[in-house]
């Protein structure tokens, strides 16, 4: 990555695995046997509870000399996902739970350990735009500080979250296009459009990500995510990637939900940076309810496809974005025209 002198890098979450131990000699059985350095006397660094626990763990990646130097050479965008306070995250369950307190250190560190800064009156907020030049925002979202818990509106049914942006964010995220004069608009959402997620078992505890769990209908956060596909539609917003990942495998899908015959938007994820690899699902994702077409993905359970994003934008406005190894080879290459002055639709079709 440092390689390639980016002019700056977007983390989409998983920055720490706070809810993690790190042991001295690996159990695990992707790495098992792999030697860590932890704190002198112990065998472990645990899970952390407090908010020493969450500073510890951002002391513990901060010193591994690459991971530092490229952090220090190179501006950084990013946004947290549920690895940096406990797997699966949301604020309103979190405290429903009697678990304020783990969610409140979990939070004051991230911003303690990431060049961050909140707006006045809300210190926390994390949903923002970032500008670089004529061609390239990032609407960076927030998926976990305003999620409504999961809620099951009837015995046996698998409880379903009504919201992941809150309503303030999701005004801010219409605006937010609609004002948007950048040629690309990345929307970056650490959980995934079309793969449902969740831990260990969705289908009854709730899933944690955009997708529902059915294949065909739209409910629940999906509604949301409808909302800005049709402003996308309506206000003939073009240019617009999504930036996902959390599934721990590298994928780009392109969409057409409306039948059109061409792609409206893409959605590409570079995942995992350093943790256990997945494989992706069989025939593609499991949530077909916006249309997506498979482009790309790859993986293997346990294995090594460790991978990174690398996007160049050219003078004219050509987009390139490449999905790297970890020596920097691409495994897989998008690339599309300037969409500027016509429709991404008819882009996409002649790229």
């Amino acid at each position: 990555m440092a390689r390639l002198q980016p002019d700056f890098v977007h983390i989409n979450g998983d920055s720490i695995y706070a809810d993690n131990a790190i042991e001295a000699v690996s159990t695990q059985f992707h790495n098992k046997g792999a030697r860590f350095i932890t704190p002198a006397g112990l065998d472990v660094l645990p899970a952390a509870t407090s908010l020493d626990g969450f500073r510890s763990r951002y002391k513990y990646h901060l010193e591994d000399p690459a991971y530092s130097a490229f952090l220090a050479s190179t501006p950084v965008s990013l946004t947290w996902d549920d690895h940096e306070i406990t797997d699966d995250w949301g604020a309103e369950a979190m405290r429903a739970k009697g678990l304020g307190q783990l969610l409140d250190d979990g939070k004051q560190a991230f911003f303690e350990y990431w060049p961050l800064r909140g707006v006045a009156g809300e210190p926390q907020r994390l949903y923002r735009r970032v500008l670089w030049g004529p061609h390239v925002e990032l609407i960076v979202l927030d998926c976990r500080q305003y999620r409504s818990a999961h809620d099951a509106e009837e015995e046996g049914v698998t409880p379903q979250m009504k919201s992941i942006l809150g309503v303030q964010q999701k005004a801010w995220l219409h605006e937010s296009l609609s004002a948007s004069t950048a040629t690309w608009k990345f929307i970056c959402t650490s959980i995934p459009l079309s793969y449902p997620t969740g831990w260990p078992r969705p289908e009854e505890t709730g899933y944690d990500g955009w997708a529902d769990g059915n294949p065909d209908g739209i409910s629940g956060p999906e509604l949301e995510l409808m909302a800005v596909v049709e402003q996308i539609r309506d206000e003939q917003i073009t240019g617009v990637l999504f930036l996902s990942g959390d599934v721990h495998f590298p994928f780009c899908l392109s969409y057409d939900p409306f039948h059109s015959g061409r792609p409206l938007f893409y959605e590409i994820a570079c995942t995992p940076f350093q943790a256990l690899c997945l494989p992706p699902p069989a025939g593609g994702p499991r949530d077909l309810s916006f249309n997506p077409t498979l482009l790309f993905a790859a993986g293997e359970f346990a294995g090594t496809l460790l991978n990174f994003g690398h996007c160049v934008i050219d003078e004219a406005g050509g987009l390139t974005f490449n999905i790297r190894d970890v020596k920097g080879a691409s495994i897989y290459e998008l690339a599309l025209p300037n969409p500027t002055g016509a429709s991404m639709m008819q882009n996409a079709a002649s790229s």
